[in-house]
């Protein structure tokens, strides 16, 4: 083997922090990794398979389960073929508003069939990005394709359109095309916004100024697209979708138990806010030298469903890829999974499915204590012996300008 090969086995070894081979022989990584193997042409098939499932228990089963894409359909005024934000109100970001608009204009057959193709690509998108992360068919089958929560929310909103955005950026990074990767990312805000939490993270692995530049402007460039049209034709009309964000009340978040009878708390909202700056501080900027890449996304995507006054469990799609990045324990995994598909399994048996102790809210403290876990778990190195001290350090560490020992 020649010297240049040598050293690009070296550099993979050591840089590839999103499969996670750390310093081992590549030989000894192609033996124990894979326990299950399957082409990619059919787990893409057992994919598109799995996910029929979702969009059947949707839609074709009696009784069926609730979801935003058939709520949105009964609204009378998306039948009028007129633009979102322009001609009535929409709360979801530019590139649903695009496809709303481009699905609305016939019946409900198409609607659903254009709804349902996009969002199986974005399946499909998810998968080849693992595939090529090095991530095995096995783990993408426990954690992505057959997890849960893929089955009860991969057809419940459009969070799966932001999962395979960001996916793609991460194999696009990987390939060194900065460029590519930022409109990726920019995409994936401009269709659910707290996909931003992962960029800082990612900006801090570019070595250079100029990658970071290209990246920031490039997202930047891919989220103003499909934003433009509607802020020229109607900005009054784009801006409600913020507005209204921002007066949504507290949902399946543990911040419900500082205000349990003001789901609006300006101030609760805010100290949320402060601590998800806080932790994405730490995680961005200093975390320990022992984390790779695919850790601190993981974190970072933890840290919003943690802090955020809105946790809803369609948004833990974004985790699925990231645990399976990170080969998440299965007993955390499946306990967090069981907990989050219960949310809506319980959510209309209940007179209030907001009341900090009804069933809903019990089982988003127990997932949310989960991630709570993990994320102390990486944040004190991995070394759970020290984990409050660390913990506290942790958190301090920002006001201080201190980088704990």
């Amino acid at each position: 083997m020649s010297d240049k090969a040598k050293q690009y086995y070296i550099n993979v070894e050591r840089h590839d922090w999103i499969a996670g081979i750390q310093g081992t022989r590549r030989s000894s990584i192609r033996m124990s990794a894979l326990k299950f193997e399957s082409p990619l042409a059919e787990l893409c098939l057992l994919s598109l398979v799995l996910f029929s499932v979702s969009v059947a228990i949707h839609t074709i089963t009696n009784p069926n389960i609730y979801s935003d894409i058939n709520s949105v359909w009964e609204r009378p005024e998306i039948h009028g073929r007129g633009l979102p934000y322009v001609d009535f109100t929409f709360e979801y970001p530019a590139v649903i508003g695009w496809l709303l608009y481009a699905s609305s204009w016939s019946n409900y057959d198409l609607y659903l069939g254009i709804q349902g193709l996009v969002l199986s690509l974005s399946v499909l998108g998810i998968v080849l990005a693992l595939y090529k992360l090095h991530v095995s068919s096995e783990r993408t089958l426990i954690y992505v394709v057959a997890a849960p929560t893929m089955l009860i929310y991969g057809f419940y909103n459009w969070d799966l359109i932001l999962v395979a955005f960001v996916m793609l950026a991460i194999v696009a990074l990987r390939a060194n095309r900065i460029k590519m990767a930022g409109l990726l990312f920019g995409l994936g805000i401009a269709t659910k916004v707290y996909s931003i939490v992962l960029v800082p993270v990612v900006l801090t692995e570019l070595k250079r100024w100029k990658e970071r530049i290209e990246m920031i402007a490039f997202c930047a460039l891919a989220w103003v697209a499909p934003n433009l049209p509607f802020m020229l034709l109607s900005p009054s009309g784009w801006m409600e979708t913020w507005i209204y964000h921002k007066n949504w009340g507290f949902e399946d978040t543990w911040l419900l138990l500082l205000s349990p009878n003001d789901r609006f708390n300006l101030f609760v909202k805010l100290f949320g806010f402060f601590l998800l700056g806080l932790t994405l501080l730490r995680t961005t900027f200093m975390s320990s030298p022992s984390l790779l890449l695919r850790e601190r996304l993981l974190m970072a995507g933890i840290t919003w469903l943690l802090f955020s006054y809105v946790s809803t469990p369609q948004m833990v799609l974004m985790l699925l890829p990231l645990f399976a990045l990170n080969h998440t324990r299965y007993s955390l995994f499946y306990a967090s999974e069981a907990a989050n598909v219960l949310i809506i399994l319980t959510w209309f048996t209940v007179p209030d499915p907001l009341a900090i102790w009804s069933e809903p809210q019990l089982m988003n403290l127990i997932r949310q204590s989960i991630w709570a876990g993990i994320l102390t778990y990486y944040m004190t190195g991995k070394n759970l012996r020290y984990k409050i001290p660390a913990f506290l350090n942790w958190l301090r560490s920002p006001l201080t300008g201190r980088n704990p020992k």
